[in-house]
């Protein structure tokens, strides 16, 4: 008998356990990268509509007056990148909370 293979399936959890974050953690990145796809779509669609100009007017306005309402456009783009950041946050925590459980450790 091999020594290194688990003999029981209670040896063989941590190596499962292992895998399977390294899943979650895979997942969690094509989840961002998937994000950051519709960001993109949605700026160029945004460009499609309105024009280029009036979009990087939009988002100069919100990169540089973040505390001060825009126009339209500029609402509907800082909607948008919020939205993207609560999800990219939903995410990160998520993957936090599996990996403290992993741990032993209480959210």
């Amino acid at each position: 008998m091999n020594t290194s293979e688990p003999t029981t399936e209670q040896d063989a959890a941590p190596d499962r356990c292992a895998l399977e974050m390294n899943r979650l953690d895979d997942a969690a990145k094509a989840v961002d990268q998937a994000l950051q796809q519709l960001h993109t779509a949605s700026q160029a669609l945004y460009r499609c509509r309105y024009g280029e100009r009036e979009v990087n007017a939009a988002i100069e306005w919100n990169t540089n007056n973040s505390a001060v309402p825009g126009g339209p456009l500029s609402r509907e783009l800082r909607a948008d990148e919020i939205m993207i950041q609560r999800q990219r946050q939903f995410v990160t925590e998520f993957v936090q909370d599996k990996t403290n459980e992993r741990s032993g450790e209480t959210p």
